[in-house]
């Protein structure tokens, strides 16, 4: 006995449904990955933020160094070394040195000390929200410099006391993220 099929009954899906199904699925996923990409910037900005901020606790603590040991005189010395070496691990996305000529060529995503500028820069990888440089390139500049201690144009020097002072700052501002 044959059965016949009643006009109810279903066997899956017809064509049409499955082109709406597979399309909702792709508009989901292509805004799952926006949002990925999104995240991974953010997570970069903190990541090289964080960085900046165990550099300048490095300077601080080599500055306490010197100022115990009774060589304060020579916080100066610090304006010419590599920031990177005052970290206590290594950094894992550190690419070494180089000349200035050779950093336009930096990795996406590293931190490089420009031996000649005596810059840390850190050439970003995930930088759809960040504002290129004066340079035209997408990177972050630090330099440590040195601060004279003045007293109206006139040094200060006081017994125990550092006529100089390093800091760690930025060479230009930048701007991720910004609501500009």
């Amino acid at each position: 006995m044959m059965k016949v099929q009643q006009a109810g009954d279903q066997r899956g899906f017809s064509r049409l449904e499955l082109m709406v199904v597979v399309l909702v699925f792709g508009i989901l996923a292509a805004v799952l990955l926006e949002r990925l990409r999104f995240y991974q910037e953010m997570a970069e900005k903190a990541r090289m933020e964080y960085t900046v901020s165990r550099i300048k606790s490095g300077l601080r603590l080599r500055m306490a160094g010197l100022l115990v040991a009774g060589r304060a005189q020579e916080y100066s010395t610090l304006a010419k070394q590599n920031p990177i070496e005052w970290l206590d691990d290594k950094q894992e996305n550190y690419a070494g040195e180089f000349a200035s000529e050779k950093g336009q060529h930096a990795l996406p995503g590293t931190w490089n000390f420009d031996r000649t500028d005596r810059m840390l820069v850190y050439s970003v990888q995930h930088g759809a929200h960040f504002q290129p440089d004066s340079t035209g390139r997408k990177q972050v500049r630090l330099k440590v410099i040195t601060i004279r201690n003045t007293d109206g144009g006139v040094p200060n020097v006081v017994a125990n006391e550092p006529s100089d002072s390093v800091a760690v700052e930025f060479v230009e501002a930048y701007r991720w993220f910004s609501q500009d």
